[in-house]
């Protein structure tokens, strides 16, 4: 299986929420765990930090992931999608472990029908109840149909 793209770094984003902050790259490495040097790196798009080092960077800096983990800019791909491809999860292979078909998983991270157990999904995200349900409920803001999502039993 060949292995997914980078998760999509903002640098950025994540270099002018720092600034802005007021905060030093020290200062975001420390709070992180990393070195300031990895956190330099992520700023000048050398290194992609993984989404747990995004998550902690979203926290220090006061924001959710999505502005510092951006889905794909043609809107091809979600924020929740990006984030199963971070942690190395085919589809195929997330539908299994939350135990839905292949297509009820693509249509819960487009925002499209809610995911059944929000736990179970949310762990193998690698995510907390609550950062799967603002990720969804950003891919549900966006999801343009007109019609409320419906939960799979």
């Amino acid at each position: 299986m060949p292995a997914p793209s980078p998760l999509p770094f903002d640098a950025d984003a994540a270099k002018r929420l720092r600034q802005d902050k007021g905060l030093s790259r020290s200062e975001v490495a420390d709070q992180v765990g990393v070195s300031p040097i990895t956190v330099r790196s992520w700023e000048l798009r050398q290194r992609n930090p993984s989404l747990g080092a995004a998550l902690k960077v979203a926290e220090v800096l006061g924001v959710e992931v999505s502005e510092l983990v951006t889905a794909a800019s043609d809107g091809s791909e979600s924020e929740l999608s990006v984030m199963r491809r971070a942690r190395r999860i085919t589809a195929a292979d997330m539908a299994q472990r939350v135990g839905v078909s292949k297509r009820h998983l693509q249509r819960v991270e487009s925002g499209e029908a809610l995911p059944n157990d929000a736990a179970v999904w949310a762990r193998c995200y690698g995510l907390t109840p609550g950062q799967l349900r603002d990720a969804w409920k950003r891919a549900a803001d966006a999801f343009d149909t007109g019609h409320q999502p419906q939960s799979e039993s």
